[in-house]
């Protein structure tokens, strides 16, 4: 059910600058919400600070002179956000209360505000290089924010051409919205409605692509689909639909965890569980880049290279004859040119050179979702939500006495691990799963940084002279993410009923968290005051883990210290401790070296034809802002070139070591896929 919140504002376009709208009346239309579900939520908590994970897509394009104009983005623009509400959402979030998080959406009152609000997130930046661009965005302060999702930032540069001038435009937003497939769609929408015909011509003559009055139009026609309708043939006025109806319905996307499908019980709900811990405790790796003796502050450095259409023919060729494709032969190129760095730079592994190297890569979900035809326009047709899952390929790091077979080899390795993972009946059992962890660590990763910046703040205000009573002092520190205590319990979600006692709001530690500490406590002065009483135990086995005693061996002592004692006897005493060995706690390394994002053949998303002969793209590079010490490898196809692109952090890693194995990337394209 929608919130009654209110939206009264109606800021009206002046005509002297933006074409209006016909019908010039606004409403006052609900404001909607949704909570943020696990996975938004693990994007959304890390980006608070520095915009860790906003996306970007960059494209460079010719096109014919007049045809961008900030009147004409900024009608197209409002025209996408209509048709996808999030990307016009906030999210709002209590102080410290992570589980509040929720996108609000506040629909325009009228075409007129939908075209000004969209204006605000519009920027033309004149003369500006492509590289500035994505440096600026990337490096710069923070383009976004939980008040703004999503933006458009647009170029130009001093060149001409044949075919049109040439420009640059940026198409940016929060990763907790959505993910890299919903970029490229609204890209490929963008340019229909900024270069496609508003009709076909006759035979010879020039196509025409929309005018500023068509494009508000389709604006004007999409806003009354949505939230109002015509009275009378006159079209006079816009009518607000009934309460129920605007309030009955939801604009907001349902996330991909809704959509999915459910365990159908309990016992289908522990199998899962049960697979995804075992499916976790077989990634294996051992290798990562070597750090920067001294860290210098985040700069992330993009290289890309493409090659042109006969050379991509090539190597799709070569691919295909080896039984192997394009993605499963770059997962190899990087496991090649990180042995070849190793040996360059002689990398020593602590975790041992008999280890594994295992890369991540994200997985689109949309495929397995379920139907969403009970949910009311226009949610039901946005393609804005995130949709993603994760998976890792494992590949061995020994060399062979043939480079060439060992390589493809490994190539058919890696489409058979992607395969066999996209094709298990647990693929979306795991996603499920994968996002509840990736919840719960999120929340307790932002509660350790919470924490940290509110004592730092705290220090601050005492070394100004300001006075903070130790009550202040405490209300600093944001709640648990959830009651309990130890390292499992702290990052557990919070359950429903604590949700109700607590209503969402900030708090501290929760009664029973205090109790559960107040037991311990009180179990660890008797073991301590009984410890001197009882005789010594034998000898344990050696083990690393047994050093600490576990909750329950502490529970076991007080009880027994706490009863009657009984007569003596000549039975041997009963150990403090229990003589089976617990389980080993020793972790196999599962440390990822990488992660790569294979968008496969773009060409298939941009209907390039579509937009011919007006607007003619050449050049794409996506990527995002990343957390200090990132890398990620991009391989796609567009504009019937292959394209291979590497951010990293150049901060944060050896001298010279990530150049390396770049420079090993390129030669292992020429290598291994371009080798006759």
């Amino acid at each position: 059910m929608a919130a009654l919140t209110l939206s009264s504002s109606d800021r009206v376009v002046e005509s002297t600058k933006y074409p209006t709208s016909s019908a010039p009346t606004s409403l006052p239309l609900p404001t909607y919400e949704r909570p943020l579900s696990d996975n938004e939520l693990s994007y959304f908590l890390p980006s608070r600070a520095d915009g860790v994970n906003d996306m970007y897509l960059h494209i460079g394009f010719r096109a014919s002179a007049g045809l961008l104009t900030e009147r004409r983005l900024g009608l197209v623009w409002a025209i996408l956000r209509g048709r996808h509400p999030l990307l016009a959402s906030q999210v709002v979030m209590e102080c410290g209360a992570y589980d509040s998080a929720r996108f609000t959406y506040t629909p325009p009152g009228s075409a007129n505000e939908a075209l000004n609000d969209a204006m605000d997130t519009v920027e033309m930046r004149g003369i500006q290089y492509k590289d500035d661009l994505i440096s600026t965005y990337l490096n710069g302060t923070r383009t976004l924010s939980a008040s703004q999702l999503s933006a458009l930032l647009v170029s130009s540069e001093p060149t001409l051409h044949a075919d049109g001038e040439e420009w640059n435009v940026l198409f940016c937003a929060t990763h907790f919205i959505g993910d890299g497939m919903a970029l490229h769609q609204t890209a490929n929408d963008f340019f229909k409605l900024i270069a496609g015909a508003a009709s076909s011509e006759a035979s010879g003559e020039e196509i025409k692509t929309h005018t500023e009055e068509e494009l508000l139009a389709i604006l004007e026609a999409e806003w009354i689909e949505r939230w109002g309708s015509f009275k009378g043939a006159e079209k006079e006025a816009i009518q607000q639909a009934s309460a129920l109806e605007v309030a009955g319905m939801q604009p907001i996307p349902a996330s991909s965890e809704m959509r999915l499908p459910q365990p159908r019980g309990k016992m289908h709900a522990a199998a899962v569980k049960v697979d995804f811990k075992n499916s976790e405790s077989r990634l294996i790796g051992g290798h990562s880049f070597p750090k920067a003796a001294i860290k210098g502050s985040r700069k992330t450095v993009v290289k890309t290279i493409s090659f042109d259409s006969v050379t991509t023919k090539t190597a799709l060729k070569k691919c295909k004859a080896e039984g192997a494709t394009i993605s499963s032969a770059l997962f190899a190129l990087c496991n090649l040119a990180w042995m070849r760095t190793m040996d360059a730079h002689n990398l020593a592994i602590s975790n041992g050179p008999s280890l594994p190297m295992m890369m991540y890569s994200a997985i689109n979900l949309r495929p397995w979702l379920a139907s969403t035809t009970t949910t009311p326009t226009p949610s039901s047709s946005s393609y804005w939500f995130l949709s993603v899952g994760y998976f890792n390929v494992i590949l061995p790091t020994f060399s062979s006495t043939s480079a060439q077979a060992s390589f493809w080899h490994r190539a058919r390795s890696a489409k058979a691990q992607s395969s066999k993972y996209v094709k298990s009946p647990m693929l979306v059992a795991r996603a499920q799963e994968m996002a509840k962890e990736r919840g719960k660590r999120a929340k307790t990763w932002a509660k350790q940084d919470d924490d940290a910046e509110a004592l730092q703040v705290a220090a601050q205000m005492k070394e100004t002279g300001l006075k903070i009573t130790p009550g202040q002092s405490q209300m600093l520190l944001t709640p648990p993410p959830s009651p309990g205590f130890g390292p499992k319990s702290a990052s557990s979600s919070t359950s429903s009923a604590e949700k109700a006692n607590h209503g969402g709001r900030p708090r501290m530690f929760s009664k029973i968290a205090k109790s559960a500490r107040k037991s311990l406590s009180s179990l660890r002065q008797t073991l301590s005051s009984s410890i001197g009483k009882l005789p010594m135990s034998p000898p344990m086995s050696p083990s690393p883990s047994s050093k600490r005693l576990s909750f329950f061996s502490i529970a076991s002592v007080a009880s027994a210290s706490a009863s009657p004692k009984s007569p003596p006897s000549n039975t041997p005493p009963t150990p403090l401790i229990s003589t089976v060995p617990p389980p080993s706690t020793t972790k196999t390394p599962s440390a990822a070296l990488m992660g790569l994002s294979l968008l496969g053949n773009l060409d298939g998303t941009y209907a390039h034809a579509t937009y011919s002969p007006n607007v003619t793209l050449h050049t794409l590079t996506t990527g995002s802002r990343q957390r200090s010490g990132g890398m990620l490898l991009f391989g796609y196809t567009f504009a019937g070139k292959m394209w291979i692109s590497l951010g990293w952090d150049v901060n944060a890693f050896g001298e010279g070591v990530v150049q390396c194995f770049w420079a090993e990337v390129e030669k292992g394209v020429q290598e291994m896929l371009l080798a006759a």
